[in-house]
């Protein structure tokens, strides 16, 4: 061996030496085997004892407080920065970016038209109505929803022409019913006549007598019945297979011209007030 010159030579795939490897430093560390891709996205594919980068790269981000994404198999960029308090759409094969949807911390808005298969719904012919400075709901006028049965809802009738409202927490209706809100509707009759749920006010308006029947079935405690006699004959308020203030079953009680009852159901039986 000349005078210095190391005695360890190098192949395509090994180090070798003709004499002792000794020292007080850290030992010799194996790197890994050419062609393994670490976890640092780098693969060591070099030769003679080179080691080159395999092409995975990671682009400079092109903005402070952007997101970092996969542009392709081998390569990762980042988006622009992110608008305030914008949700993030995905891209497919596209960059992420910030969607119409804006979260404030208090008030979740979009400028684009909301729509869904589920339960959201506007109605086949939404109404048009210019919100005041309170806003509103504006509804159209049409028939009762379906399906209420353990809901609450209001709707606007296109029979009674007021607002009707279903609430089931009441014991004795099986299913949904629809009771007007105010302002409420005044129901005339001129013939015999049974309420119905959705009543409040009734005129009596015959020459000769005539009769209203109460129910007691189908409706909450509270539910309330004005009925008042414009006509020449007497109006009977009946009642079947209940009272009113605690009186016979079915005794019911008349009204003369311009006289009116109040009569309230307590879920037993009625009372007049």
């Amino acid at each position: 061996m000349t005078v210095g010159q190391i005695p360890i030579a190098a192949t395509a795939s090994t180090v070798t030496a003709s004499e002792a490897l000794a020292g007080s430093g850290a030992g010799i560390t194996t790197g890994p085997v050419s062609g393994v891709t670490s976890t640092d996205l780098v693969a060591f594919t070099g030769t003679l004892g080179q080691i080159a980068d395999s092409g995975a790269s990671i682009s400079t981000p092109t903005a402070q407080w952007g997101i970092g994404y996969a542009s392709t198999a081998t390569n990762y960029a980042s988006t622009a920065a992110l608008t305030a308090n914008a949700l993030i759409k995905a891209g497919s094969a596209a960059a992420p970016s910030a969607s119409s949807i804006t979260d404030n911390g208090t008030i979740v808005s979009t400028s684009e038209a909301i729509a869904t298969t589920s339960t959201l719904a506007a109605g086949a012919s939404p109404p048009t109505c210019t919100f005041g400075t309170g806003g509103a709901n504006c509804l159209g006028e049409g028939t009762a929803s379906t399906a209420a049965s353990g809901q609450d809802i209001i709707y606007g009738d296109s029979t009674y022409h007021q607002l009707m409202a279903s609430q089931n927490n009441f014991a004795n209706a099986a299913s949904a019913t629809f009771f007007p809100m105010q302002v409420n509707a005044i129901n005339t009759q001129t013939a015999n006549y049974s309420v119905v749920p959705q009543d409040s006010y009734v005129l009596c308006n015959k020459a000769t007598a005539m009769t209203i029947t109460l129910i007691s079935t189908g409706i909450p405690s509270g539910k309330t019945y004005h009925i008042k006699n414009i006509g020449a004959g007497t109006c009977t308020v009946s009642e079947t297979g209940v009272s009113i203030d605690g009186g016979a079953t079915g005794a019911g009680i008349n009204l003369g011209l311009y006289q009116a009852a109040t009569l309230v159901w307590d879920g037993t039986q009625y009372w007049q007030f």
